[in-house]
């Protein structure tokens, strides 16, 4: 996947929509026993060509579990939150898009995205992924993925790179240093 000028944090669109979907699979009888709830009809997903095969295999995943069809119409990335505001309320607009989490104030103040009520879900995802989601103390989405521009390793520290991020941890607290871990912010750097 090509990364972008800007750290993505890209609207839940699947994801938002299953974990609602597993959030309203609760069982009513004493065996313990879960339905999963009776749906069928078709949604529409606005995509970037980036994430669209990212995006495949969880709609074709979705639609077989749920009946829902969807459908992933690509956009250019840069037009996507433009044409949505255009068009939602127009109803020719698509029922989710993906884009980034800054897009949200936007969104919300133009009246075209609605809160979501993630439940026992929320648990299942990092605050800071619900918190960039958030906008006046409401969830309006979740992310499908968290991306950074870069991740920098010090091989004199740390000479084999980590496998996933709780190895990084791992790694970076046993290399015994004061700061195993450093973030830079520098107001003057722009984005690669």
């Amino acid at each position: 996947m090509k990364v972008n000028t800007r750290s993505i944090v890209a609207l839940g669109a699947i994801a938002a929509i299953s974990s609602l979907t597993l959030a309203g699979c609760a069982g009513s009888s004493d065996s313990g026993e879960t339905t999963a709830p009776d749906m069928s009809g078709s949604i529409t997903v606005w995509v970037d060509a980036d994430r669209a095969g990212v995006l495949e295999a969880a709609a074709a995943d979705f639609t077989e579990q749920t009946g829902v069809e969807v459908t992933l119409v690509q956009k250019e990335f840069g037009e996507i939150r433009d044409q949505f505001v255009q068009q939602v309320p127009t109803g020719e607009g698509p029922d989710i898009a993906v884009g980034a989490h800054d897009w949200l104030g936007t969104l919300v103040t133009n009246g075209v995205v609605a809160p979501v009520e993630l439940g026992d879900k929320a648990g299942d995802f990092e605050d800071v992924a619900i918190n960039a989601w958030a906008y006046d103390g409401q969830t309006y989405a979740v992310p499908y993925a968290i991306e950074n521009i870069a991740l920098i390793r010090n091989t004199d520290l740390v000479s084999e790179a980590a496998t996933d991020y709780n190895d990084m941890i791992a790694k970076g607290q046993a290399a015994g240093t004061e700061y195993p871990f450093l973030v830079g912010l520098d107001p003057e750097a722009a984005d690669p």
